[in-house]
């Protein structure tokens, strides 16, 4: 019998093989994760209808992706489930890298629902009508023309965007029909593998004759799955040409994340972050200041609750009480070298 079944699968196959794998088609097939790669979108009808995408993180069922068009950078935390492909989470404005996979959801919005046919159609929270409209479009892009393309069209009132995703390569082209006859499009332009984001991150240091702290732009690359903290880490210990490191080569740290309730970013580092900095009152207060400044202004918050191995920092000069931030101080701090 199991051999009959197998036969009768090979022949389905043969004879209509369009059918039959698009009947094993799913969503994830359409939106695929895609670490270390860089699609450069082009846009047409508005200014920040040109974007690019990168994939900050991934596990085995999500994967975040961060979208900078210009203007802004939203990153949205993308979910592989039975019924399709959804975004599970979102924050705009986000210009720092962290990791948002397993973030307490805000959003639960299907780009592609199973199955993988036409007339499959959901509601958005907005009660707009999302449905997939053709499995086997021909779409020309900036970069190629693809055939095989999944149609996926949303309705919201007068306006109307149809969305094309490719097997195996993703989103490659979306097209807005606007209220009053006003077309925006944006087409897959260029798809860069084994590629890093580069972030440029003010780094703040003592200068070697601990008298102030000056600050340089360094370009920063992150690879997907990259932490950003060891990344930050390890250009404290890395200052240019005289100024110094403002951490101890043995110091390293346990987190660092935004706390958006109470407004702070919260560091540990551990233990021995005071006796591997063998610093006198002067050059420690300049490297907190550094650390503080860096990592504030990384997130733009101006409120860093600095803690060693879990508990409020301590040392011969400086005791900060359970809950007290440093706060971040650029007065009189110019750029390195002058």
């Amino acid at each position: 019998m199991k051999k009959f079944v197998i036969i009768i699968f090979f022949m389905v196959i043969l004879m209509f093989p369009n059918t039959a794998l698009a009947a094993t088609s799913t969503a994830k097939d359409y939106f695929p994760m895609k670490p270390n790669t860089v699609f450069v979108y082009q846009g047409y009808g508005n200014e920040f209808s040109s974007y690019i995408r990168y994939t900050d993180y991934t596990n085995s069922t999500r994967q975040q992706l961060r979208i900078n068009n210009g203007g802004t950078e939203t990153v949205n935390v993308y979910e592989y489930t039975f019924y399709g492909v959804r975004i599970r989470y979102t924050n705009n404005e986000c210009y720092y890298r962290e990791n948002f996979l397993n973030k307490t959801a805000n959003k639960s919005e299907y780009l592609i629902k199973n199955p993988i046919k036409k007339g499959t159609t959901w509601t958005l929270a907005d009660g707009s009508k999302r449905s997939i409209t053709n499995t086997n479009a021909t779409m020309k892009t900036t970069l190629k023309t693809y055939t095989g393309a999944l149609e996926v069209t949303t309705t919201r009132g007068t306006s109307k965007t149809k969305d094309y995703y490719v097997k195996g390569v993703g989103l490659v082209k979306s097209i807005h029909y606007l209220e009053g006859g006003y077309t925006v499009m944006s087409s897959l332009k260029q798809i860069k593998t084994n590629t890093p984001l580069i972030q440029i991150i003010r780094f703040y240091y003592p200068d070697s004759n601990i008298n102030k702290v000056w600050y340089v732009d360094k370009k920063i690359s992150f690879y997907t799955n990259d932490i950003t903290r060891s990344k930050i880490v390890k250009e404290f210990r890395n200052p240019p040409k005289g100024l110094v490191p403002c951490i101890g080569a043995n110091t390293t740290s346990n987190w660092l994340y935004y706390n958006t309730i109470s407004k702070m970013v919260y560091v540990d580092f551990s233990a021995n972050f005071v006796k591997d900095l063998n610093a006198g009152s002067t050059y420690e207060s300049l490297c907190l200041t550094s650390i503080v400044n860096t990592i504030g202004g990384y997130y733009n918050i101006n409120k860093v609750y600095l803690t060693l191995a879990g508990k409020p920092y301590e040392s011969g000069h400086i005791l900060k009480k359970p809950g007290e931030p440093f706060i971040t101080n650029f007065n009189g701090i110019g750029k390195w070298p002058n």
